[in-house]
């Protein structure tokens, strides 16, 4: 997926989650909102009639037939009114008394009349000198409506001698809420789209010099990669350099002092021809030519690459067989060797334990051609238009680990600029074979 694309997708899944959040926190925040202007006007009204209450007070017991007679005659009004876009017609108070004792004397609603109410929190807070609340869905006249109850204590003689509680169901109010979030989530899908849009401007504003830069970046990362793929490769000679100039410190006969020396000017050799060729791969896709070249012996190449691989192939207990006639083609002995051992690098990583691998420098109709063999998976039938892109890489078998997908695009444009051309096929008995053509 692209950075573009990335960068659409972050800003979509952030935009949805955050939007998402904020109308959630504005729903709820809404709800809340309404149900404490409700607390508070039925808190208001509870105290109203309480005090009215009070003046039908005698001998420390409430006259709950003058107090019902007025709840009555108020509850019984006619209304001819419209809230938030809802026709109401009569009012939806409840109000009941209990005594000090919790016990209902009264009930508007003639749901509790006579039972013990000592043990609701609006009562029971109440009586002891608290904020007395509760929500309940108990008014079977609306079933699943939620009912806020809010009480103020009826006193006399600086004593509470009773409770009056009104209530009210939130169907009104649920509408009102109902109302205001569609209108919160219709706002939110405007703004949100308008997000959208502007984000998506601003991300094609942004990201247009991205595709310049990721080219640029493409192949300054392969520069890097291949810098260090070579910095790699001067552990090798500078190991046997070392190795053996440590032998040689030693007293030995004059013939393993020859070799030890020959073995040390092969390695330096081979570590100054790596250095001479530094500059020139990193610079290896922008060449037009190869510039100075060089008779190079195939087979001397192909057995010196054998030689050197004898760790790596010992490491996955691989056989290593060579078919090389005394054939040479002129070019770059460092790109050509880079460019072998490339190839048998990836025949090595798709090879199981104790397979064969095969190398064979043989001349075809129109020149040369170094074959490398091996027994491995294949190469999928998705895969074969772009195994030689760069950066293109397949699984290895064994850890499932990729490659840096440099190796065979760097095998290709070096066989580019010999005049020949690479390809890969698979075997009919198995594995895949990397041919490399020189016309």
């Amino acid at each position: 997926m692209s950075i573009r694309l990335r960068l659409l997708a972050a800003l979509l899944v952030t935009a949805a989650v955050a939007f998402y959040f904020l109308g959630r926190t504005l729903m709820a925040d809404v709800k809340t909102r309404y149900f404490q202007v409700l607390e508070d006007s039925l808190s208001e009204t509870a105290y109203l009639l309480a005090a009215g209450a009070e003046q039908n007070v005698r001998d420390g017991r409430i006259d709950v037939v003058r107090t019902a007679r007025l709840v009555d005659t108020v509850l019984a009004r006619t209304l001819d009114v419209e809230i938030f876009g809802v026709k109401k017609t009569r009012m939806q108070l409840r109000v009941y008394i209990t005594d000090d004792k919790g016990k209902v004397l009264y009930d508007s609603a003639y749901l509790a009349a006579g039972k013990d109410y000592s043990r609701w929190n609006d009562v029971y807070l109440t009586l002891r000198g608290r904020y007395g609340a509760r929500s309940s869905r108990d008014d079977v006249r609306y079933p699943g409506v939620s009912v806020k109850y809010i009480s103020a204590p009826i006193r006399a003689g600086g004593k509470v001698v009773g409770v009056l509680t009104t209530g009210k169901p939130a169907v009104t109010l649920e509408q009102a809420i109902e109302a205001t979030k569609e209108k919160i989530l219709a706002t939110i899908a405007v703004v949100f789209a308008g997000f959208i849009l502007i984000g998506f401007a601003l991300n094609y504003w942004i990201t247009r010099p991205i595709p310049r830069l990721e080219a640029e970046l493409d192949a300054k990362k392969y520069i890097e990669n291949f810098v260090q793929m070579l910095t790699h490769e001067f552990k090798t000679p500078v190991a046997g350099i070392l190795g053996a100039a440590e032998i040689l410190e030693r007293e030995l006969p004059a013939e393993d002092r020859r070799r030890f020396l020959s073995n040390i000017g092969r390695e330096a050799g081979r570590i100054q021809r790596i250095t001479e060729n530094l500059l020139t791969v990193a610079r290896l896709e922008n060449m037009h030519s190869l510039g100075e070249t060089e008779w190079v012996h195939l087979g001397e190449l192909v057995r010196q690459i054998a030689e050197d691989s004898t760790e790596m192939l010992a490491a996955k207990n691989l056989r290593l067989t060579l078919e090389s006639e005394e054939l040479s083609v002129q070019g770059n002995y460092f790109f050509l060797y880079q460019a072998v051992v490339n190839v048998l690098q990836n025949a090595i990583d798709f090879s199981a334990s104790g397979e064969e691998i095969r190398i064979a420098v043989t001349k075809s109709r129109t020149g040369v051609v170094v074959c490398v063999e091996d027994h491995g998976v294949g190469i999928p039938d998705y895969a074969r238009d772009k195994i030689f892109t760069k950066f293109y890489s397949l699984e290895r078998p064994d850890t499932g680990r990729k490659g840096t997908g440099l190796g065979l695009a760097f095998v290709a444009q070096v066989m580019k600029l010999h005049g020949g051309k690479v390809r890969l096929e698979n075997r009919v008995t198995g594995g895949v074979r990397a041919v490399l053509e020189f016309g």
